[in-house]
């Protein structure tokens, strides 16, 4: 559903059993998964779809996306999503997102800044002219901000998991998708915190391209509690993470546990 304002748009989709956990509520990689759907579409009626831009040799690659929710939605769920082109600087374009439950209550909110990419020299490239009129000029107040500057490198892991990225695991740009990495990123968190919590957010940033058949591990901590945070001042956990490849992060991220 399209709004009247061209920036924002609106749709809204069941939650799958697919999509839950075995807490029988959405897991944090299929939130992402829909925020990143939902991002696909809008960019397809501002006319900067997937296909103009391989045309023209660029890809979207997402930079850093947060998310916190404030209930997770279950099963069979309606969950609607409402997302808001935010602004611009030279190469970043930001975005927002509103998830609301069938009562038009929030289930939660996320920001999320996104890079123009050349495809042949995969470095990022200045936004051109015609990608600048369909998004808003400047940088401008939003539903949810970066709770940092940037994300904290993680120095010591508690916790560690070998993996190996997967040959699905890869999307359409060639590279071991978002979402993917978010669930990466979940896996070396221990039992004990999944066992009496709930992960309800991420601040995760997006640093280098992961492919099928690398080695890469799966590390984190937890960070201690911060009395000033207002999510560790109502009895929330927080893990730093990082996915690595030889020594080198892919992503860096904080998890937000309940």
């Amino acid at each position: 559903m399209q709004k009247d304002n061209i920036y924002e748009h609106t749709e809204t989709y069941p939650v799958r059993v697919y999509h839950c956990g075995t807490n029988g509520c959405i897991t944090l990689p299929a939130l992402a998964d829909f925020l990143q759907e939902i991002a696909s579409v809008h960019a397809e009626h501002l006319g900067y779809s997937r296909s103009r831009l391989l045309d023209e040799g660029r890809i979207w690659v997402l930079a850093r996306l947060y998310f916190l929710m404030n209930r997770l939605p279950g099963f069979q769920e309606p969950m609607t999503l409402h997302t808001i082109a935010r602004g611009r600087d030279k190469y970043h374009a930001f975005r927002d997102f509103e998830l609301l439950d069938a009562d038009g209550k929030e289930l939660g909110r996320a920001t999320s800044s996104w890079l123009h990419m050349d495809i042949a020299s995969r470095s990022m490239t200045p936004l051109d002219e015609s990608l600048m009129k369909a998004v808003p000029e400047g940088i401008n107040p939003g539903l949810l901000d970066f709770p940092s500057r940037s994300l904290p490198r993680l120095r010591e892991a508690g916790y560690e998991t070998n993996l190996r990225a997967r040959r699905f695991d890869e999307d359409m740009n060639g590279h071991v998708n978002n979402a993917k990495l978010v669930s990466l990123c979940l896996e070396s968190v221990p039992d004990d915190v999944w066992d009496k919590h709930s992960a309800v957010g991420l601040d995760i940033g997006f640093r280098s391209e992961g492919h099928r058949g690398e080695k890469i591990v799966s590390a984190c901590s937890e960070q201690p509690s911060d009395p000033e945070n207002a999510f560790c001042a109502k009895g929330g956990r927080r893990m730093l993470h990082a996915v690595r490849r030889e020594g080198q992060d892919l992503c860096r991220a904080v998890s937000y546990w309940r």
